[in-house]
């Protein structure tokens, strides 16, 4: 994403992700020997291991994001975990920001400092 950001925004293209965790959908009903199963059970199963579970609207609530950015949403990574929306470039300036400065500022130096979104 980080070398591909670079070429694409001169035929208005903007290349961003949405790192989204576990996703409550009704697709485990439909997986092999699951047929059925109760959903509030398995996921009540899946936050009770610690996996952080987050809710489709969150995840569109990212992807709406990104889309009204428009191309100010070139290079953009949003992590989607247990209905939190994070920036992840952002985080990586944060929380490694000697590595940040010198790696990421010298291979990319178009590279945009983001910021935490929102707590959904």
């Amino acid at each position: 994403m980080r070398c591909l950001k670079l070429h694409t925004p001169d035929y208005n293209i903007a290349i961003s992700a949405v790192c989204s965790g576990f996703t409550k959908t009704a697709i485990f009903q439909h997986l092999p020997g699951r047929e059925g199963v109760d959903l509030e059970e398995v996921f009540a199963a899946i936050s009770a291991s610690g996996i952080g579970a987050n809710s489709p609207e969150t995840v569109a609530l990212a992807i709406a994001y990104l889309a009204s950015e428009g191309l100010g949403a070139n290079g953009k990574a949003l992590g989607v975990d247990t209905e939190q929306i994070v920036d992840m470039e952002a985080a990586l300036f944060e929380t490694r920001p000697e590595w940040a400065r010198t790696t990421l500022s010298y291979l990319f130096p178009q590279q945009q400092q983001g910021h935490r979104l929102w707590d959904h």
